[in-house]
């Protein structure tokens, strides 16, 4: 666990260096440096890494974990019935659902 931190708090600041070292450069490196960052190959690998269940970058502690009750949205609480589609939702349905409802109506209504 102190290996953890210690690992960590290295990266803080190595990263911390990086960017003193960044904004010595010149304008027209630290936009090629930028764009390497936020390359769609980079923002793609951070993603997958964070779906394996790596930590966030720059973070010393282990993400926080609900305990007790649940976990609470809006004062809702979590479920594995609701976690993906909450009734206010439904707006997403209604949508195109309306418009073309009442399309359908006006069809069947006589001339």
């Amino acid at each position: 666990r102190d290996r953890l931190w210690l690992k960590h708090h290295i990266q803080a600041v190595l990263c911390f260096l990086q960017f003193l070292l960044v904004r010595s450069m010149d304008p027209g490196q630290s936009v090629t440096e930028y764009a390497k960052a936020s390359s769609t190959s980079a923002l793609l690998s951070r993603a997958i890494a964070r779906t394996k269940g790596s930590p966030l970058p720059l973070m010393l502690k282990a993400p926080v974990k609900a305990e007790g009750d649940g976990v609470y949205a809006d004062g809702i609480k979590i479920t594995q019935l609701n976690k993906f589609w909450m009734y206010y939702d439904n707006i997403l349905l209604l949508v195109p659902l309306m418009p073309a409802g009442f399309v359908w109506f006006m069809n069947r209504v006589p001339k």
